[in-house]
C-alpha cells in the first residue's frame, strides 16, 4: 500500500500516466489521488480473488520486475559505458544474467491461471501506458498541452 501509489505518482510525474495522479496534497505532501486510485484498485482485486491468488500474483509481478531489471543491466552498461559513479559488480554481466535465469526458473513454476492473471495485469498496464502516450501526442499535436501561451 506504500509503494504502489508512489509508483503511480512517479509515472504520472514523468508523463507516463495521467497527470492527475501526480497531484500532491497541500497539507500532508502525499500523492493523495494516487493513494485513492491504488486503494480502490486493490480493493476491487481483493473482492474478486482469494488471498492465495493475490499472493501468487504479487510474487509473479515481482519476479517479472526483477527479470526485466536484470536483463536491463547489461544493455544499459553497453549503451552507457561512461556513466560517472557506475556500480561495478565482480563477474560483470554474469550476476544479472544468472539472476535473470533464476527469475525465469521461478516463473516457470507458475500455474496457467497465475500466468493468465499476470499477463492480464501486464496487458492492462501496457494499455493504460499506450493510451496515455497516445493522448499526450494528440494534445501536443493540437497544441492543447502547450504551456507557452
Amino acid at each position: 500500500m506504500l509503494v504502489g501509489p508512489r509508483l503511480l505518482y512517479a509515472m504520472a510525474e514523468g508523463g507516463q500516466l495521467p497527470g492527475v495522479l501526480a497531484r500532491v496534497h497541500p497539507r500532508y505532501r502525499t500523492p493523495h489521488l494516487a493513494l485513492v486510485v491504488f486503494a480502490l484498485g486493490a480493493w476491487a482485486v481483493a473482492m474478486y480473488s482469494n488471498f492465495g491468488e493475490l499472493a501468487a500474483l504479487s510474487a509473479i509481478a515481482r519476479l517479472f520486475y526483477y527479470l526485466t531489471t536484470c536483463l536491463a543491466v547489461p544493455l544499459l552498461r553497453r549503451k552507457m559505458p561512461d556513466v560517472p559513479g557506475q556500480f561495478a559488480v565482480p563477474g560483470g554481466g554474469l550476476i544479472p544474467v544468472s539472476a535473470a535465469v533464476v527469475s525465469l526458473w521461478l516463473l516457470s513454476g507458475s500455474t496457467s491461471r497465475q500466468a493468465v492473471l499476470g499477463a492480464g495485469a501486464l496487458l492492462t498496464g501496457a494499455a493504460i501506458y499506450v493510451l496515455q502516450r497516445w493522448g499526450a501526442r494528440a494534445r501536443s499535436a493540437t497544441g492543447l498541452g502547450s504551456t507557452s501561451r
